[in-house]
């Protein structure tokens, strides 16, 4: 089971510990630990990764779905959407192109280019 809350990263100073979450009932919660910093670029790095972890608790709190499962239902979106505005365009442009709102077909294709991490 996993932990329901938002995870916040605690530390002290520059150097940060641990990931946790406020648990109605339990308290604190923690979600992951990082080693004690040697040096500031690495209490810098562990800061991050534990960023990183509590944005990933988060997320999953909130749609119910790992990263994994966002970044292949993702992936799965963006063919689905990249082929109908393919089909619909072709539909489009057969019968009244001229008689046709383009704007959210450029809407579609900024989303297919962000998603592609070309723009």
């Amino acid at each position: 089971m996993i932990t329901k809350g938002k995870c916040e990263v605690w530390g002290n100073g520059d150097i940060v510990v641990s990931a946790r979450s406020h648990v109605k009932g339990r308290g604190q919660v923690d979600i992951c630990h990082a080693p004690i910093a040697r040096n500031p670029m690495e209490a810098e790095e562990n800061g991050d990764n534990l960023d990183l972890i509590a944005e990933s608790f988060n997320v999953y709190n909130e749609t119910g779905l790992t990263p994994r499962q966002l970044a292949e239902q993702r992936k799965d979106l963006l063919e689905a959407c990249k082929g109908l505005k393919g089909a619909l365009m072709r539909v489009l442009d057969k019968y009244d192109p001229d008689s046709i709102d383009y704007e959210w077909v450029g809407e579609a294709q900024e989303a297919i280019k962000k998603a592609e991490g070309k723009v």
